[in-house]
């Protein structure tokens, strides 16, 4: 880490975006022998103290050094990741990986060639490339009209509002698109050496090949939230900081909680380099995380059985404005609740609940407002609030 950061300041200080750059494979190799350490220190622990994730990383006796060397230096990952642990690329040269289920049923099996333990992997390895083609190539595309100078001449600000922000989004857009277009490219090597390969599914035969994914470009680009944007990002460097950063900074018996997670957020941001925009981004994102997982600003609802997938959940604050009956579990009265009122008649539910007669409406979900607003004679007052009598 020592080594990349003072590769990183030269790079900063020198501004020079033409010459050559290691700290990308440096990056790479940080995630890589900080994982290696973790895994050796769990090998010396007793299994009673490791969790479920320890105890499959862990390492009981150092890998030969040719073998560490060549996991080190793998190279369809050596410029620009993914980064895997030890144990996967052991399962890998071992060809343990790609052991079938037991009771498989022979025609489920994945097709190899002739000998070979590893299943055919050119059809996918051959798409993730296209795609990487693809990403590039709208890459060079969009940079010929969104760069940025753009945004630093006269010219933006003579757009009207939206189009700035379209012009802000399609800047961002277009940064994004070298990422989607090497990772993919990266990621198809490693499906085609075989390493991608993440099992069969019994029941249709089809073949995993996620196993070092590292973007979701779909999943980025429609992303509802932090969480989802952060967790389709760089995948693995998530995984790396959440196993090695985010709960070993955690004490045995407690909660991750706002310390792990800035921890782990200025440590992305001291591995990524000294630019200032690094801290003041991950150190927000930090904050946006603390809240977002905060009980006080939006309660957990349990789950149920009743509520379809694809139907919105209520608000966390409406639930508790229900009356709990004696002979009734909170929790089952919830799940009754949100049934009747996303399944059925949702307004003729939500209105004949005496407790929610006068509820504001900033309580109320928007697609309940939406329709409530449609008849203010009938359900809202002047004041904003419901007036249907029980």
């Amino acid at each position: 880490m020592v080594h990349l950061s003072i590769n990183q300041l030269d790079r900063q200080i020198r501004g020079e975006p033409g010459i050559v750059d290691i700290t990308g494979a440096q990056m790479v190799m940080v995630m890589k022998l900080s994982a290696f350490c973790w895994n050796v220190a769990d090998g010396r622990l007793p299994e009673k103290e490791l969790s479920d994730f320890q105890k499959e990383r862990a390492l009981k006796t150092l890998p030969n050094p040719l073998d560490f060397a060549a996991w080190v230096l793998f190279f369809p990952s050596l410029f620009a990741g993914p980064a895997f642990d030890y144990v996967d690329y052991q399962k890998w040269i071992e060809c343990t990986m790609f052991e079938v289920p037991v009771g498989l049923h022979p025609s489920k099996k994945p097709p190899t060639r002739k000998k070979r333990k590893i299943p055919r992997s050119g059809t996918p390895a051959t798409w993730k490339a296209v795609a990487g083609g693809f990403w590039i190539f709208l890459f060079l595309k969009f940079s010929d009209f969104v760069y940025p100078e753009v945004f630093t001449g006269d010219k933006y600000l003579s757009f009207g509002f939206l189009k700035r922000v379209w012009f802000l989004y399609l800047l961002g857009f277009t940064a994004r698109l070298k990422y989607y277009g090497v990772w993919s490219l990266t990621e198809g090597a490693c499906i085609l050496s075989g390493l991608g390969y993440n099992g069969v599914d019994p029941t249709t035969g089809k073949v995993s090949w996620d196993r070092l994914q590292n973007v979701s470009p779909r999943g980025v680009e429609t992303a509802q939230n932090s969480r989802a944007y952060l967790g389709n990002w760089n995948m693995n460097t998530n995984s790396w900081l959440r196993n090695y950063i985010y709960l070993r900074v955690t004490p045995k018996g407690k909660k991750p909680g706002f310390r792990a997670s800035m921890a782990t957020f200025v440590t992305s941001a001291f591995w990524h380099g000294f630019y200032p925009g690094y801290y003041l981004t991950f150190m927000t994102g930090s904050f946006l995380q603390t809240v977002a997982k905060s009980k006080h600003i939006s309660p957990p609802l349990p789950s149920n059985n009743l509520r379809p997938t694809n139907t919105p959940r209520l608000p966390p604050l409406l639930p508790s404005l229900l009356p709990r009956p004696r002979h009734r579990p909170p929790h089952k009265l919830q799940n009754l609740l949100r049934h009747r009122l996303l399944v059925h008649h949702p307004i003729h539910a939500l209105l004949h609940h005496r407790p929610l007669r006068n509820t504001p409406l900033q309580l109320l979900p928007p697609r309940l407002v939406t329709r409530l607003f449609l008849r203010p004679d009938r359900y809202r007052g002047d004041d904003g609030l419901l007036r249907l009598a029980c």
